[in-house]
């Protein structure tokens, strides 16, 4: 299933994936080594801005 696609994120099948995502963001802070990140929060307006 495309994470688009995914009912809920929370749902036990997807826990783990959150969890593991959560480390990686915590440990490896990817959005400070970035250039440039793709904001798709909202999904009508997605934007490119710099970190």
């Amino acid at each position: 299933m495309t994470p688009l696609l995914a009912p809920d994120a929370m749902a036990p099948m997807y826990r783990r994936y959150v969890g593991g995502e959560r480390l990686h963001v915590a440990e490896a802070d990817p959005k400070a080594r970035s250039s440039w990140v793709f904001d798709k929060v909202d999904l009508d307006r997605p934007h490119l801005e710099r970190p």
